[in-house]
């Protein structure tokens, strides 16, 4: 089994949470594979990133996120240290910020204040 067959199920908790039909897993394995994303996998959790260049900073994109909540804490806490390694790691890519669009819960608790809303509408 490799990494991403493991970390799969969270990333699509992710994708589910996100309410409309936008990504597959699929998509974001392939976009994970020719480089416009990246996959960090943990033992308890998993992140997707992507970088998003504006016309004045680069931000970094904590895309989709997940862990097992049956890991008695394990995966949030093993997220919360990623996450701070991952945004070293996006200061060194030129990033001057990082950004979550997703579930309020997730950005609380990683130390993040809101900043957009985002929402939708079906057609």
């Amino acid at each position: 089994m490799t990494e991403w067959d493991r970390c799969a199920p969270w990333i699509q908790q992710a994708l589910d949470e996100q309410g409309a039909d936008l990504y597959r897993i699929e998509d974001v394995k392939e976009y994970v594979e020719q480089g416009e994303a990246v996959f960090w996998p943990g033992e308890h959790s998993a992140v997707v990133t992507q970088f998003h260049d504006f016309p004045r900073t680069r931000g970094l994109n904590f895309w989709l996120a997940g862990a097992d909540l049956s890991a008695n804490g394990k995966g949030l806490a093993e997220l919360k240290k990623m996450h701070d390694n991952i945004r070293a790691w996006g200061k060194l890519n030129g990033c001057t910020l990082s950004y979550i669009v997703g579930r309020p819960g997730w950005a609380r608790e990683l130390g993040y204040k809101p900043a957009w809303t985002s929402m939708s509408k079906e057609l």
